[in-house]
């Protein structure tokens, strides 16, 4: 009279929730970091002794690069080491590429968002306004309107909707 659960299958689930959002909510730490760096005037002062920009926005991106390869490897392990679908039967050259291009999108974003605002306080509130809201819009749209639902009956996510890549990241963890 016991209905058991496989367990795999609910972590699963929660999983497509939970893995667009955990490799988005590091797009507030980068933001801070870099109105941090132009809130204080590290940046000009790194200007003025004759750092040039563009080493600057390398050495920012590659300080991104590296920490976001070291949450994707940690999630990529664990992923693979609970034997979740995602991880193990999905190719790894094709969560490579996701990874990577993901990671490029989240840099990017963040050095969007930074260049949009002047203090610490609004880059973190806005990095998370947009890591939360727009990850759940998209984990929405992903699973809820264009996943298996015979209401809609449409699974493909139109090409406009993917532009956003929060949307097509939570549509491809899907």
């Amino acid at each position: 009279d016991y209905v058991f659960v496989d367990t795999p299958s609910i972590v699963e689930w929660v999983g497509t929730f939970l893995y667009p959002l955990a490799l988005t909510v590091q797009l507030p730490i980068y933001m801070y970091l870099i109105v941090l760096e132009k809130e204080d005037g590290f940046y000009y002062l790194m200007n003025s002794m004759g750092l040039p920009v563009h080493a600057y926005l390398v050495s920012m991106y590659g300080f991104f690069a590296a920490m976001y390869t070291v949450v994707c490897t940690v999630f990529w392990a664990s992923g693979f080491l609970a034997q979740l679908r995602l991880f193990t039967q999905t190719n790894g050259w094709v969560l490579l590429a996701f990874a990577v291009g993901w990671g490029n999108a989240l840099i990017s974003l963040s050095f969007l968002l930074a260049a949009l605002v002047k203090s610490k306080r609004t880059a973190i509130v806005l990095g998370y306004s947009t890591a939360l809201v727009g990850t759940m819009c998209g984990v929405v749209l992903g699973t809820i309107v264009y996943g298996h639902n015979p209401i809609t009956g449409s699974q493909t996510m139109p090409l406009l909707l993917l532009l956003n890549p929060q949307w097509a990241w939570s549509r491809a963890v899907y």
